[in-house]
C-alpha cells in the first residue's frame, strides 16, 4: 500500500484550537498508541531506509514495515505493509513477500531500539471528493536515556487527490499556527538513538534526463530547490553555521530562476503571486547574507575597532532573528504549501492553448533548441 500524508508540527499551546476548529466537528476515534521500533545493533534497517515497528492498539498488535519514501513540502509518500500478529515480538513469517526485497540479510537479528507513545484523536472529512483522515498526535518518542515530545497533525489521504491535503492544511493555517514537518516519528527516534550534529545542505545537481517533458522539468526543478530550501531550515533555526542561511538564499534565488524559465507558460496572476512571496523570502535572507559578507571582508585594522565590531555583530544578530521569525511565520508556511499545491495541481494547463500545451508535453530538449 502507498501511504500519502502531510505532517504539520504544532506548538502544544494550540492543541485546543485544533480540537475546536470548525472543520473538525466530531472526532471519529481517540486512542493511545504505543509502538516499539526495531533495528539491528548496526542500524542496518536505517541504512536500508526501512522502518519496522510493532504497534499496540488496545489488545491488537500491528506489525508494520515502511520504506523511507519521499518527503517533499511536508508530503510523505512511502510503501507500507501492515499485518496483525500475536505477541510483542516480530513475526517474520507474516512479512509480505514483496517487502522481503527491502530487508538486509541479517534482518532477523533486530531488537527494540526506541518507542513512541501518544494519544491520537482522529477525524474523517471529505473535501473536493477526497477523503482525508486528520490525526492529532500528542505524546513522546523515547529511548532508554532520552525523549522528545510529539505534537503534530497528520493529514492522511484515504482516497482522492493529494492536492486536497494542501487545501486542508491551508484552511487550518488560517486559524492555527504550525510548521511543516519533513521528519517521520521513526526519524525522530533514530535522531535520539544516533545524535548527529546539525548540518547545512547544498543543492547538488538537478537530476534531469532528455526524456523529460518541459512540464516535468519545471516540476522537477521547483521541487529540487524547494527541498534545498527546507533542508536547511533546522540549521538556521537551531544551529550556528551561517552557511545554512547562505544555502537558503541560494535556494530562493534558484526558485525564482526556475519560475522565470517558465514565465510564458504560467498565468500572470499565478506568476506574480508566487514571485512576490519567494522574493519576500529572498529579501529577508539576503540581509543576513549581506551582513555576513560585509563582516568577512573587513580589513585587520577595521577589526580592531571595537565600536564598529559591536555594531556589525548587532546587525548580524538582528538579521538572523528576522530570518528565524520568517521561518516560523504563517506567511512562510503558506508560501511553501501554496507552491507545493501548485506543483501537484498544475493549474497552468487550464490557461494554455493547444500549441502551448503541445510544447509543455514535448521533450525538454526540443523546447530549448
Amino acid at each position: 500500500m502507498i501511504e500519502t500524508e502531510l505532517k504539520l508540527l504544532l506548538d502544544p499551546k494550540y492543541i485546543d484550537k485544533v480540537k475546536q476548529h470548525p472543520l473538525l466537528l466530531q472526532p471519529t476515534d481517540s486512542q493511545v498508541l504505543h509502538s516499539t521500533y526495531f533495528d539491528t545493533v548496526e542500524y542496518d534497517l536505517l541504512q536500508n531506509k526501512i522502518g519496522f515497528r510493532i504497534r499496540h492498539i488496545g489488545d491488537e498488535r500491528i506489525q508494520t514495515l515502511k520504506t523511507a519514501g519521499n518527503a517533499l513540502g511536508g508530503l510523505h509518500t512511502r510503501q507500507e505493509w501492515e499485518t496483525s500478529i500475536i505477541g510483542d515480538t516480530p513475526n517474520y513469517e507474516q512479512i509480505p513477500a514483496e517487502a522481503l526485497a527491502y530487508l538486509p540479510a541479517n534482518f532477523t537479528s533486530i531488537q527494540p531500539i526506541f518507542t513512541t507513545e501518544f494519544n491520537r484523536i482522529t477525524w474523517l472529512i471529505t473535501v473536493d471528493n477526497s477523503t482525508i483522515e486528520i490525526a492529532l498526535d500528542q505524546g513522546e518518542v523515547k529511548t532508554a536515556t532520552n525523549s522528545k515530545p510529539i505534537n503534530e497533525i497528520e493529514l492522511e489521504l484515504k482516497s482522492g487527490s493529494a492536492v486536497t491535503l494542501y487545501k486542508v492544511a491551508l484552511i487550518l493555517l488560517d486559524d492555527i499556527p504550525f510548521t511543516i514537518e519533513n521528519k517521520s516519528k521513526a526519524a525522530l527516534g533514530y535522531a535520539l538513538c544516533k545524535p548527529q550534529p546539525l548540518q547545512f545542505y547544498k543543492a547538488g545537481l538537478v537530476d534531469l534526463n532528455s526524456d523529460m517533458t518541459a512540464e516535468q522539468t519545471l516540476i522537477h526543478i521547483i521541487w529540487h530547490y524547494l527541498q534545498h530550501l527546507q533542508s536547511n531550515e533546522d540549521m538556521v533555526l537551531y544551529g550556528k553555521d551561517s552557511e545554512g542561511v547562505h544555502q537558503m538564499r541560494l535556494a530562493s534565488r534558484n526558485l525564482l530562476s526556475g519560475l522565470n524559465l517558465y514565465k510564458s507558460f504560467i498565468s500572470r496572476n499565478s506568476y506574480k503571486k508566487l514571485q512576490r512571496e519567494i522574493k519576500w523570502i529572498n529579501s529577508v535572507l539576503i540581509i543576513a547574507v549581506d551582513w555576513d559578507v560585509f563582516a568577512s571582508n573587513l580589513q585587520p585594522a577595521q577589526l580592531q575597532n571595537k565600536s564598529l565590531g559591536l555594531q556589525i555583530v548587532t546587525k548580524q544578530v538582528k538579521a538572523y532573528e528576522q530570518v528565524r521569525d520568517m521561518l516560523r511565520s504563517p506567511r512562510y508556511i503558506r508560501t511553501l504549501l501554496l507552491l507545493s499545491k501548485w506543483l501537484l495541481q498544475k493549474p497552468w494547463r487550464k490557461d494554455l492553448g493547444a500549441e502551448e500545451l503541445l510544447r509543455l508535453d514535448s521533450p525538454m530538449i526540443d523546447v530549448t533548441e
